[in-house]
């Protein structure tokens, strides 16, 4: 029986029994490799391990084989029954939505005409403005016109009174000389 346990019959490829020193052999074995070669690499290690086994190895993968199955057909029907009661849950919702929305759909309604009403509002307030900016400009550029005008009669009174001054000192300067002779004359 010593000679059995000593006899490298498990398949393990580093002389080590059992199917977790198989693995584990076969991962050091792979490692230093980029992944996709390492994985490859591991695969092969293992399947040689398999092919290399004794029956009492085989049979413990078969098992372990079994599991796994077992294992992902019970995973998949549990994700199958919850996804088909989440369709049962899903259902009545289109209904129950509905009800919900339809009050919703009735204020947006509502708002959207204070949207437009509003809009309409503002629009005629631009155009007013607008009007009364085309108005004002007018008027600014009428003013500015008779600005002009005015200071032009500005600076003719200016000159009139400078070229006028001179006579009207010699008017007064006569005029003044008249008086004084009158009230001589009147004496």
């Amino acid at each position: 029986m010593s000679a059995n346990m000593n006899d490298d019959r498990s398949g393990a490829p580093s002389g080590g029994r059992g199917i977790w020193s198989t693995v584990r052999n076969a991962w050091s074995d792979s490692s230093g490799q980029t992944m996709g070669t390492r994985t490859q690499q591991f695969f092969l290690k293992v399947a040689d391990a398999v092919a290399a086994s004794n029956r009492n190895m085989k049979i413990g993968l078969a098992f372990l084989t079994a599991a796994f199955v077992v294992t992902a057909v019970g995973l998949g029907w549990l994700a199958f029954r919850q996804a088909r009661k989440t369709d049962s849950i899903w259902e009545g919702v289109p209904s129950k939505i509905q009800e919900i929305v339809k009050p919703m759909e009735v204020r947006i309604d509502k708002m959207q005409v204070q949207v437009a009403a509003f809009d309409t509002k503002v629009d005629g307030v631009q155009r007013n403005a607008a009007a009364e900016g085309d108005a004002s400009r007018a008027e600014i550029a009428r003013l500015r016109s008779d600005l002009k005008g005015l200071q032009t009669d500005l600076v003719e009174l200016r000159n009139w009174v400078h070229t006028a001054q001179p006579q009207l000192q010699e008017f007064m300067k006569k005029t003044d000389e008249r008086v004084k002779r009158l009230e001589r004359n009147t004496q």
